[in-house]
């Protein structure tokens, strides 16, 4: 008598067109979903008896990634918040959340690898001003480490610009988001503005420690970086935004004065700059 045959069975995403990134849970059976099929956002799931269960607070951002460690002990993720990296854990078991120690003052908090015991995790800190820092993050204790210092030779990276989250209204009134990079001087001083698009179309511009638009901001330019229609990180509708009609609205060129949420910077002088799609 011949061996038993088995079939495998789909159990997310065939023959569908959402996201889904998916790991082993602590429960047997159980799975650890991401995916935007429900919501706007990305949000993580148990999948559990065939049911997709949300777990973690309902925030109205992008969960970016998460990563459940090998002993199933807690789930560790972050968030998109207008393009700043924000961490979170849970227990793996509960979905309460787990305390994590402060961290610097950053833009990006992303985790990295644990280890085997899940005792250990990297952490890589980018706080705008230097090289990404790394750090090793002791979950029983809660203690944070630092192992390496960023090294800029020769270069005061403490003077960098950081990036300022914020909108300005597009001609039919979408909240465009867009990030800005300022001199000091041009705080209260008219400046010359370069406006640069991201590639992709579907892709982001992120703050953080950045040499190509310091580049700019050091020769005394603004330097501004809008997430147009069809921009990821924001949800669905501003990516399917990206098909209608009005989506090339986004690249109109403004002249005269260039209205970045609340704050006018007046501009005799103004350049643009895109990747790809949108270059």
């Amino acid at each position: 008598m011949g061996p038993t045959k088995k079939t495998l069975s789909p159990l997310l995403g065939q023959n569908e067109k959402e996201e889904f990134e998916v790991q082993y849970g602590a429960r047997r059976g159980e799975l650890v979903v991401l995916t935007n099929k429900l919501g706007d956002f990305r949000r993580l799931y148990s999948y559990w008896q065939a049911k997709l269960v949300p777990i973690g607070e309902d925030v109205k951002f992008d969960v970016a990634g998460f990563d459940v460690d090998r002993k199933r002990t807690r789930i560790a993720y972050t968030t998109n918040e207008n393009g700043f990296t924000r961490p979170h854990a849970l227990d793996a078991r509960t979905y309460k959340p787990v305390h994590l120690p402060a961290f610097p003052d950053a833009d990006h908090v992303v985790f990295g690898t644990s280890t085997p015991d899940g005792r250990f995790t990297t952490v890589g800190v980018d706080d705008g001003r230097h090289p990404m820092q790394g750090y090793v993050l002791e979950w029983t204790t809660g203690k944070l480490v630092p192992w390496h210092t960023p090294s800029t030779p020769e270069v005061d990276t403490t003077k960098f610009a950081r990036a300022q989250a914020d909108f300005f209204p597009a001609r039919d009134g979408t909240r465009i988001p867009v990030l800005v990079r300022r001199p000091e001087k041009c705080a209260a001083d008219p400046c010359p503005v370069v406006v640069s698009f991201h590639g992709g179309p579907e892709a982001q511009t992120k703050p953080g420690f950045g040499v190509w638009e310091q580049i700019f901001v050091d020769a005394g330019f603004v330097v501004v970086e809008p997430n147009v229609r069809g921009s990821d990180g924001y949800g669905k509708a501003l990516v399917a935004r990206r098909r209608r009609p009005q989506a090339p609205g986004d690249h109109h060129r403004h002249r005269g004065c260039l209205q970045v949420g609340a704050v006018q910077v007046r501009v005799r002088r103004e350049a643009a700059q895109g990747g790809r799609l949108r270059g």
